[in-house]
């Protein structure tokens, strides 16, 4: 054979060497072939494995035609006639074979290759490995929350599970629940995770049971645990009393602070069905972070009343329900008692012989830390304006409990009326108009400044005082900031002119709605009612009324503020007032405009949003000098 020969005649080779290639030779030639039989390499003989699945894989043998591969738990179990009492499997050419039921009981299995070659089978290879011992597989154990703590809505379940890839949760509210169909009445769960958070539990101490199911490869088992319900104690209705009768069309409503709450909600409806939608309250919806609300619109017809109170606990709603009665009244809803529920109180006092009055509101802290503001309402309204829940009022009320909030006590200012030159009326308006001497408005805000204020002014608060008010009010506003600006810090006067050129025409009628016409102002210098556009676009003053000062060392800060298409007074007739403020030594803190797509209208005359905020922003600056 060429082999042979090439063997032997190498002279490099060591006698060892020659002598070992012989019996090589030998051993082929005992065989009858050169090929290597295939050998079992996974898992190798004598390993430890753990898993009933494996995977047994061999060298291929050149020259095999097919393979067989005996299992067994003895070396008699894969002999000859017995094959193999774990599997024994044919697998064609392949060199592999997945194996799933290999028993885990610490004992010995053996492997048994057998090859199929051209003479026929043949046994190739015995190997053997060792097996753990399993542990038999548990339901899954709840590990957290343990069942002594109480149970809250929102915790998170855990549990810890061996040789388990699914779960599924339970909970009822007793055992009788979760042990018969449909299995649950509090919450379900299913999926592969360990936790699961769990909603909408009762907080009311009650039992809480809960299944959990385990998947232990196919079969489904379950363990049961019990626990108690946190008992939760949502806010109650303290005033007006459950049962009673309410009296009026605005009424506040006030509860004690339940133990973890952050928020609270309250429904009034006078259907009780309409208590389990919130959105649908006919009569009032509100949240608060407060323990009261004033609630408006209170029906005075003996319809029954019906509240729901929220708390918001550890991030769940729970409530409790009131059921009032209520009075027959003909009357029509009181804004001034409206305020009064709002913690407003009222003031009166005799201005040269005439009864005037006002509402004032002041921090509940005490000391007025940022000073005071005066407001005043535009043609027609009153005090209660700034205190009362109403489409046109909404936000002025937003801004006067911002401002008391923000530590400013909050002054209200109500018109009595007055007559033009002519001696028309024309109606309920401040009169920013008439010289010091006729002026009865002018009388009426010496007092509020020099007597009222300061004597409710506790100890320790900032004195400044600032002014605001809108339309007839925002006229009074510049007119009262420079007649007396020793006395005031700042002022804003909203979607109003310069009084000091103006005049009012009051029309011939008995309805009220024409007297309070906005377009009653004419500009002194054009003729020109200021709804015109460009109407008090002259800058001259020689029509002007003589401007009136204390002369002080440093006048009062200002910003103006208006809707560029405000159809009741000209966007020309605050610029002109804003120019005869500056050229007067005024100090011009902004301007503020709001700027939409919308035409021109007198309801762009109103309070807008955008203005409570840029007020009391610029009032807070100046109290903070």
């Amino acid at each position: 054979m060429n082999m042979t020969l090439h063997l032997f005649s190498d002279p490099k080779r060591s006698r060892y060497d020659l002598s070992s290639n012989f019996l090589t030779l030998l051993l082929l030639l005992v065989l009858g072939s050169t090929n290597v039989a295939a050998a079992i390499v996974q898992p190798a003989s004598g390993e430890t494995v753990s898993s009933s699945g494996i995977t047994v894989s061999w060298a291929d043998e050149p020259g095999a035609l097919g393979y067989k591969l005996g299992v067994g738990t003895s070396a008699a179990a894969v002999a000859p006639g017995a094959w193999g009492d774990i599997s024994f499997r044919s697998v064609g050419k392949n060199t592999s074979l997945d194996l799933f039921n290999i028993p885990l009981n610490g004992g010995t299995v053996y492997l048994k290759l057998w090859v199929l070659t051209s003479s026929g089978w043949k046994g190739s290879h015995l190997s053997s490995f060792n097996t753990v011992t399993e542990q038999p597989a548990e339901p899954a154990v709840i590990t957290a929350p343990l069942p002594s703590e109480p149970l809250k809505s929102g915790a998170v379940l855990e549990w810890a599970g061996v040789g388990t890839d699914s779960y599924m949760v339970a909970v009822g509210s007793s055992y009788e629940v979760i042990s018969q169909p449909p299995w649950v009445d509090i919450f379900a769960w299913g999926g592969t995770g360990n936790s699961v958070t769990l909603p909408r539990i009762p907080q009311d101490g009650s039992e809480i049971h809960i299944r959990i199911y385990s998947r232990i490869k196919t079969t489904w088992t379950y363990k049961d645990f019990q626990f108690t319900a946190a008992l939760v104690e949502p806010a109650e209705i303290t005033a007006p009393a459950p049962d009673t009768q309410l009296q009026q069309h605005a009424q506040r409503v006030e509860w004690a602070a339940a133990e973890g709450a952050t928020q609270y909600a309250l429904s009034v409806v006078t259907d009780p069905a309409l208590l389990d939608t919130p959105s649908e309250s006919d009569i009032f919806s509100s949240f608060s972070e407060d323990t009261s609300l004033v609630v408006t619109g209170i029906p005075v017809d003996g319809t029954p009343v019906y509240m729901r109170l929220w708390s918001l606990i550890e991030g769940d709603w729970y409530y409790t329900d009131s059921t009032y009665s209520s009075v027959y009244s003909d009357a029509a809803p009181d804004p001034v008692a409206e305020c009064i529920e709002r913690r407003w109180e009222t003031v009166s006092f005799d201005v040269q012989g005439e009864q005037r009055d006002l509402l004032y509101r002041t921090p509940a802290d005490g000391a007025w830390t940022k000073g005071a503001i005066v407001v005043m309402h535009g043609g027609g309204g009153a005090s209660s304006d700034w205190c009362v829940e109403g489409g046109l009022t909404h936000d002025m009320l937003a801004l006067t409990e911002a401002a008391i909030d923000a530590g400013f006590a909050v002054f209200s200012l109500n018109s009595s009326g007055f007559t033009d030159d002519n001696g028309l009326d024309c109606g309920k308006r401040f009169d920013a108009l008439s010289p010091p001497e006729e002026n009865r408005d002018i009388a009426y805000i010496e007092k509020v400044l020099g007597t009222t204020i300061p004597g409710l002014r506790p100890a320790g608060s900032n004195v400044k005082v600032f002014m605001t008010g809108i339309s007839n009010g925002g006229f009074m506003t510049t007119r009262a900031s420079t007649h007396f600006d020793d006395s005031i810090a700042a002022f804003a006067p909203v979607a109003a002119g310069d009084p000091y050129a103006s005049m009012i025409t009051c029309p011939e009628t008995d309805v009220e709605e024409d007297k309070l016409r906005p377009g009653g102002y004419l500009d002194t210098e054009s003729m020109q009612a200021i709804n015109v556009v460009d109407a008090c676009a002259l800058s001259s003053a020689s029509r002007a009324m003589a401007w009136e000062s204390k002369n002080p060392s440093k006048h009062p800060q200002f910003m103006v503020l208006h809707n560029k298409q405000d159809g009741a007074v000209d966007l020309s007739c605050m610029n002109k007032a804003k120019g005869n403020l500056v050229s007067r030594g005024y100090n011009h803190r902004g301007t503020f405009l709001v700027e939409d797509d919308t035409v021109r209208s007198v309801e762009a005359h109103y309070w807008q949003p955008e203005y409570g905020p840029e007020i009391l922003e610029f009032f807070q600056s100046v109290a903070e000098e």
